[in-house]
């Protein structure tokens, strides 16, 4: 009897596996989740880091839809995208003030009369953005459901209360290492420390007397800058949703952000620092794992190097046109008189500073293939 009750139980076990593996080689349905990201910055290359983010959950499967002041350089086929650009008029305003800006000697006060001055252009039309009626439409239509909002920073923290309006939780990203701003959001604490992303470091090396002390001013700055920024938040959130009484406040809204993504990599590019859980470093997340092939003329020029080459850019909001010309000309100087080939990231490919045989000059760069 024992014999044959251990027979039983041992067929019962092994029909039991089986019919579990069974089940697990079966293929299982799942749904994608309805991803809306909203990245209202007009700069290309914040957008890229926001765009590589949605483009890795949209080839995963999920349902993306993004709404951006301009058109992206990355982007995937199933992504449904919406764009809401800046208006001519403040394009020019925009330029102009970015050639103010570098005409200025760089330091924390100039950093803050910036933004204080022509930068405050970028932090009020991403105001716009939201009350445009291509955005209102999405907004606004009750059969859109979302599981969670990508909300890309770039002073405009007040955004975050899409994920109220959604119902759903609010991922931000951002562009750079952890910073105030952000901090603030996952209650990521601000380190004496730790460098302010303008304090240049030696790695390895700790802050000197008076680093230390660029640091405290850098620091009480920005938390003044935060504190008058709020308030500006406070007054786009009351404009945006002041009349929604299912709407929280902003303060409430803002503890609504589950996770920041931030566009930095603190082993390898310093300053190491501790971080809460909800703060998550994806720097190169933009790097792709294979590159595409060179365009034919940046490839033929390549190979033409016996000493390499080297890639020189300002960036995506920097345009030569806002340098001053006795600066571009040092500039153009230096990179001729190299024995590398010099790939020069230059808007005005018709007039430029000069001809060279080891420079090229692109509007627009492929850089990670490159």
């Amino acid at each position: 009897m024992t014999q044959n009750r251990s027979t039983w139980i041992g067929c019962s076990l092994g029909g039991l596996l089986v019919a579990l593996l069974a089940l697990h080689s079966m293929p299982q349905e799942t749904e994608g989740a309805n991803i809306l990201g909203v990245f209202t910055s007009h700069s290309p290359s914040h957008l890229i880091i926001h765009m590589s983010i949605l483009k890795t959950l949209a080839e995963k499967g999920h349902n993306v839809t993004v709404v951006s002041a301009m058109p992206p350089k990355v982007t995937h086929k199933s992504i449904k995208h919406i764009v809401v650009p800046m208006s001519a008029e403040d394009e020019k305003i925009l330029s102009d003030g970015m050639s103010g800006m570098v005409r200025e000697k760089p330091s924390i006060w100039t950093t803050m009369k910036s933004i204080f001055s022509s930068l405050s252009l970028l932090i009020d039309r991403q105001v716009d953005v939201l009350e445009d009626p291509r955005f209102q439409e999405l907004y606004l239509n009750k059969g859109n459901k979302f599981d969670v909002v990508f909300v890309g920073f770039f002073f405009n923290s007040y955004q975050v209360a899409l994920g109220a309006r959604f119902n759903c939780p609010v991922i931000v990203s951002w562009s750079g290492p952890p910073m105030l701003m952000v901090n603030e959001m996952l209650g990521n604490p601000e380190l004496s420390t730790v460098p302010q992303m303008q304090i240049a470091v030696a790695a390895g090396k700790p802050m000197n007397f008076k680093q230390r002390v660029q640091n405290f001013a850098s620091t009480v700055g920005f938390n003044a800058l935060n504190l008058y920024l709020n308030h500006r938040y406070n007054g786009f959130y009351k404009r945006l949703w002041g009349n929604d009484k299912s709407m929280p406040s902003f303060e409430v809204a803002k503890r609504n952000v589950s996770l920041a993504f931030c566009n930095g990599h603190a082993i390898s590019e310093g300053p190491i620092r501790p971080n809460v859980p909800g703060i998550i470093e994806i720097g190169g997340i933009q790097i792709k794992s294979k590159p595409d092939p060179l365009p034919e003329d940046i490839k033929e020029f390549l190979e033409k190097g016996k000493h390499g080459a080297i890639l020189f850019s300002l960036g995506s909001n920097l345009k030569g046109e806002h340098i001053q010309p006795h600066v571009v000309e040092t500039i153009f100087k230096a990179l001729s008189s190299v024995k590398q080939q010099v790939i020069w990231k230059w808007d005005d490919t018709k007039n430029t500073p000069g001809k060279s045989a080891n420079i090229l000059y692109k509007k627009w760069l492929p850089q990670d293939d490159i």
